[in-house]
Parts: C-alpha cells; structure tokens; sequence
C-alpha cells in the first residue's frame, strides 16, 4: 500500500483486503482534518471582516475630520454663493448647471437654495429636457428668487405642448418682479405675458424678441408702454414674416439707450418704420443694427451715441445705415463686413467721420467676406481715426504686412500713434509666414519702446497685442 501512495498510479490497482479499512481511516481522518482548517478559516474570515470594517469607519472618520478641516467648509455661505455664480454657465443651459451644483452635497444645496440670486435667471428651450413633462419645478426656481428681479429667457420656437402653457402662468404670477424678457417663438404663445397690464412692468428694463407669425395679429400690443424702467431693446425680425415687431408691440423707443435690429432686408414699409424709431432714439448710447436696404435720402442724427456695431451688405438702389448716421460721441465702432467690398465701406466710414467729427477710441472689423477686402482699403479706413487705442481684426486672409508696416513707429508720421491694444484673431495661414513674423515683431517693438529723442531715456508704451 505504502508503494502505491508514494507514486504516481499509472496502472490498474489490485488491493489486499485488508487494506481496505486502513484508507477509510485515512480519508475519515482527512475529512476531519478539513472541517477543522474550514472551522478557523471562518474564525479568520471573520477577524478579517471584523478588521475591514474597524478600517473602513476609521476611513470614514478621517473623511469627517477632513471635510471639517476643508477650506470650502469655512467659506462664509455669501462666498460660496458669489463662487456658484460664477461656476455655473449663464446660457441656455443654467438650469442644468444650477441643479449640478445643487446636487453636491446637502450642505451646497441648503445654501444655493437660500441664495434668491443663483434663482434670478431662467433659460427655456426646446433642449432643455423637462420642458414637455411636469414643470412644478420652474414655480419652485421662481420661488426661490423671492423678491429679486427676474430674467426669463423662453425659446419655444419647436415647442407646443401644455406645459408651455403651465410655464406662462407661472410667468405671470410674478410679472411684477421681471427685469429681463428674452421671447422666441409664434407671437400668439406669448399672449398670455403680452397682454397683461401696462402696470406689471415696473421693474422691466431689457426686452428681447424673436417673434414669428407677427403679421397675423392685428392689434397694437400696449403692453411695453408702462415699462418706465426700459431702457435695452433687442429685435430680431422674422424673414418670412411680412409683419414686424416694431409694428406690433408698442415701445417708448425715446427712453431707449440700447438698440439691436437684426432685420436684413427691409422692404419700404419696414424702411420707413425703422427710419422713424431711430429718428426718436435721441438717448441712445448702443446700436447695433444688421439691416440692409436704408434709403439714399436717409439723415439721422443720434446726438448721444458712444457704440455702434453695422452690418455692411451689398445693396442695390439703397446704402447701409453708415451713410445715414450723424454720430458726433462715437467712441466705439464695429464693423461687420458681409459682402460689401472693403472699398465702398472706407467711403461710408469717411463719410461717417466727415458729418460726424467723431474721435474714435476703439475699432473693431469682422471680415466676413475676405474676398472682397484688401490692405489698402484698411488702412484707409485706420486712416480716418488717428485717435484709435484698440483695434481688433477678426478672420482677415489678405497680406497683412503692408498694415504691420504703417503701424511700425519709425518717424513721426505713422499709423494709429495712440495704439496701445492689437488684436489679430486668427489670420489664418499668416502665422506661419516668415515675412509675417518678422513684419509683427518689428511693429511690436518699435511701440514697445520708441525712441522719442536720441541721447535721451526711451519712453515706454503699455502694450496689450
């Protein structure tokens, strides 16, 4: 038997009998041996478990410990509220990123929800994923704010379903505290907010719109004309719509100092009516208009304006709102060019300068068509503005070096001598160009430190590039 326990068994066994009881006793006693190791391997599994869990509360008292010793948790709470303000996005999408921070921790939530500010603005949109379910929420987020003004941002340009509806009535049970309102969508949705009382907007003073379906209603929406506090107006025009904003809602556009027009193609009606609202804006401080098709006879003086951001379009039989303008505070000018060629926009522009008398302090062009645009028509139009400290250039593909070389300070005719900010935005395959380079540098340096006497101290110039 020792013989064949002591080897490998390769071959049939042929056992005595008296063998037999022996490996009996053999495995019995190996079973018993077994259930002993499993007896103690549970006494160490649980001694083991037993450890783990010892381990695992000392881990959680020194998480304790540690979020007691966190910074964050000494913050005074108006700290933390004015740090969520500014960690949150403030677009279409503060919802979602407000009940993001909200979700941190109980002790986040206490405190952003007893912060009426972080509930002052709402954005609403077809992307926002609760607005064709149950809204009780939005009551909730209104709540929230208290007493602080409100700013509604409502998209429901792709939406029609009840909770829109549910939405505005909630609007309008706290009408009185509405500081901004941004409406996009078919006019008759809105209904319900545009035709309350004259009253409900004394606190209101921004409005922006994108109405569609316009023309099919018919009467004078008066609404606006309490809003005494209304001083910012935003208005983009439907261009399937015959109809236009200006004709339907009524404005005090005399209070205004903030304008926006995006209307492109004015037909004669809309010509004579935007003619007439920028004759009464005499407070007007910011225009900003993107409408082609203004009259050649067109004269408007806007006494108290200080920015002005156009849209410059190729237009048959009619000129773009810079030949019309008297403008004598400008400070501040962009210029969108879209398909008008760079030349004819230097005439307008010298046509602005010459009635106006302006002294531009910052000028900005957005070449968005760079095919009609060249060097030379740019720095005619720098040209007219020697007073200029910023200038920025968004999406120019022409030689830029010829510019680079009239702003490099080489004697005391050069361009723009007032310059002290330069903003090239992404002058495409320039950047890589040696001629380029090299033309930057020396302008760059020639303003950093001019000489302004030989022998003397360089005087040196703050430069932003």
């Amino acid at each position: 038997m020792a013989h064949y326990l002591s080897q490998r068994i390769e071959d049939q066994i042929w056992i005595e009998p008296n063998d037999l009881p022996f490996l009996r006793t053999r495995v019995s006693e190996a079973q018993t041996q077994i259930e002993s190791l499993e007896d103690r391997t549970d006494e160490l599994n649980a001694q083991i478990s037993e450890l783990k869990r010892q381990k695992d509360a000392k881990l959680a008292e020194i998480a304790s410990y540690r979020n007691v010793l966190s910074p964050i948790r000494r913050i005074p709470p108006e700290i933390l509220c004015e740090i969520f303000e500014l960690a949150r996005q403030v677009n279409w999408d503060i919802v979602n990123s407000t009940y993001i921070l909200c979700q941190v921790c109980v002790a986040w939530q206490k405190i952003a929800h007893a912060h009426p500010r972080l509930w002052s603005i709402i954005c609403l949109s077809p992307t926002w994923q609760n607005i064709n379910g149950e809204v009780p929420w939005v009551k909730k987020w209104i709540s929230r704010s208290q007493s602080l003004p409100l700013d509604f941002h409502l998209d429901f340009t792709s939406i029609y379903s009840s909770a829109v509806t549910r939405i505005l009535e909630y609007i309008v049970d706290c009408f009185h505290q509405i500081r901004l309102l941004d409406l996009r969508g078919p006019l008759s949705l809105f209904l319900p907010i545009l035709t309350l009382p004259c009253s409900s907007l004394h606190l209101l003073e921004e409005v922006e719109v994108s109405l569609t379906r316009i023309a099919s209603h018919q009467n004078k929406i008066e609404m606006f004309l309490g809003a005494s506090k209304l001083r910012k107006v935003s208005v983009v025009e439907d261009r399937l719509d015959p109809g236009s904003a200006f004709q339907t809602l009524a404005i005090h556009v005399e209070q205004l100092t903030s304008l926006k027009i995006d209307a492109h193609d004015l037909s004669m009606q809309l010509k004579s009516l935007y003619a007439d609202v920028l004759h009464r804006c005499k407070n007007l401080v910011n225009l900003e208009t993107r409408c082609v098709g203004f009259g050649t006879q067109l004269s408007i003086s806007l006494p108290a304006l200080k920015s002005l951001h156009v849209s410059c379009h190729m237009a048959i039989g009619s000129v773009n709102i810079l030949c019309c303008l008297t403008t004598p505070l400008l400070e501040h000018l962009i210029i969108s060019q879209v398909d008008q060629n760079l030349d004819d926009v230097s005439t307008d522009v010298a046509g602005l300068k010459h009635r106006s008398m302006c002294s531009v302090l910052s000028l900005a062009l957005v070449m968005e068509s760079p095919s009609y645009a060249g060097t030379s028509d740019l720095i005619a139009i720098l040209s007219l503005f020697p007073t200029i400290r910023s200038f920025q250039l968004h999406w120019a593909t022409f030689d830029l070096s010829p510019l680079l070389q009239a702003l490099t300070h080489r004697d005391d005719h050069f361009l723009l001598p007032k310059l002290t900010g330069l903003e090239l935005n992404n002058p495409r395959a320039q950047s890589t160009d040696d001629g380029f380079s090299s033309a930057l540098r020396s302008m760059i340096l020639s303003r950093w430190w001019p000489v302004t006497n030989p022998g003397l101290e360089s005087d040196r110039n703050g430069w932003l590039v």
